[in-house]
């Protein structure tokens, strides 16, 4: 089931990724961009501003998710060329 899951929201991924025209291209910038604002967020102290003991999970799960979201989108392929060629 899970697998179900995340083959779908892989497959909606790459639909979209394709389909990134005009406005979409800047979405597509900050969600290639997410990786390197995990790395920024990586050194910053979660204790300071979250209840006792959050600030740990909270930083594990910021450097988990800086390392599989890098993985993820730089295997994302590139998209198709337009069906009606070269502009």
């Amino acid at each position: 089931m899970l697998r179900d899951r995340a083959h779908r929201f892989h497959l909606g991924l790459r639909r979209w990724y394709a389909a990134a025209r005009g406005y979409r291209i800047y979405l597509l910038a900050f969600v290639l961009a997410v990786p390197d604002m995990l790395d920024a967020l990586s050194g910053f102290d979660w204790a300071a501003i979250l209840p006792p003991g959050w600030g740990v999970k909270a930083g594990s799960y910021v450097a988990i998710a800086r390392i599989v979201l890098g993985i993820y989108i730089r295997r994302l392929p590139p998209p198709a060329p337009p069906a009606g060629g070269p502009r």
